[in-house]
């Protein structure tokens, strides 16, 4: 869709007239096909930095934006494994490197001082890479304990060169701080679907406002990660969930509105979007990241029954 320099509208996050931009609703960087233009720039930005942001990072993803070598506006994939340790000693880290396509290009371990229990001895380790800063490092440490400071050369000089095949150990976290991402996604399918009218909805705007402001409200629905291992309560994501997908129903069940979202088979979530508004039909959008392609279907079968807020 063409914008023209002129055209404004209602943006459904600040609901101020303003020029719209090009709003993914589920991430670029996640493979993400399906936009809307009914969000202005400002809004755009602080979206895609504080909403969409924590969950295109989370290691989760950062594996799956691997997997389907999915770059992103970075134009570069991700790398679950920059950071590590030694596995013969813990306190020592190192970065894996890697290039824009994913490909390990190397290691570098991280300068390390270490000063013995009797503090009489102190052990500088550096990378070779790095070797220049090592005179920098003893001296910095000597001017602190008034010891006169030593020609780099003399340092380099004494210095012992070792050549090792390191062993690394990883220690990944997993972080849970990716809520308003599910949230924005509902509020952004609710508002494709019903139009103008969802932005006067009460359960809408607690949603918007979260998203937007970060302004916690009380919304019915839950997020889960999926243990394929184990037969899901949810049976939305054992018939609809696909491994190369990203996910979004807006099901009509009773007076409830709900939409549910599924990253990858991986998480999903199921939120309730309005109790004012209905659909007369369930609708199913499939977004496809290896085909690039964008579908949305009528469901004619009854799903109320698989839905549990």
């Amino acid at each position: 869709m063409g914008l023209a320099d002129k055209h404004v509208c209602k943006c459904i996050f600040c609901k101020e007239l303003k020029k719209p931009s090009d709003e993914h609703v589920f991430p670029k960087a996640l493979g993400g096909q399906l936009h809307i233009c009914s969000v202005c720039k400002e809004c755009n930005n602080y979206l895609g930095k504080q909403v969409d942001a924590p969950l295109i990072d989370n290691l989760l993803m950062q594996f799956i934006r691997v997997k389907y070598r999915l770059k992103g506006n970075s134009r570069s994939l991700p790398n679950p494994f920059k950071q590590g340790i030694l596995e013969d000693n813990p306190k020592i880290n190192v970065n894996v490197l890697t290039d824009k396509n994913g490909n390990v290009i190397g290691i570098h371990m991280v300068p390390f001082k270490e000063t013995s229990d009797d503090e009489d001895s102190v052990l500088f380790q550096v990378d070779m890479k790095d070797k220049k800063i090592l005179p920098v490092m003893v001296n910095k440490f000597l001017k602190r304990r008034k010891i006169p400071i030593m020609r780099s050369e003399e340092i380099l000089e004494q210095a012992l060169t070792k050549k090792v095949e390191p062993r690394l150990k990883f220690k990944k976290e997993f972080h849970w701080d990716f809520d308003r991402e599910f949230l924005k996604i509902a509020y952004e399918i609710a508002y494709l679907v019903l139009g103008t009218p969802y932005l006067s909805d009460p359960i809408g705007d607690k949603i918007r406002k979260w998203v937007r402001y970060n302004k916690e409200s009380k919304i019915a629905g839950s997020i889960n990660i999926v243990d394929k291992r184990k037969i899901r309560s949810n049976r939305l994501g054992q018939l609809y969930g696909k491994d190369n997908c990203i996910i979004s129903m807006l099901v009509q069940c009773g007076n409830r509105l709900c939409c549910y979202i599924n990253f990858f088979n991986s998480l999903e979530g199921l939120i309730e979007v309005s109790e004012k508004n209905r659909i007369k039909n369930h609708l199913y959008f499939e977004n496809n990241v290896e085909q690039k392609s964008i579908e949305k279907e009528i469901l004619t079968d009854k799903i109320e029954e698989l839905v549990n807020l």
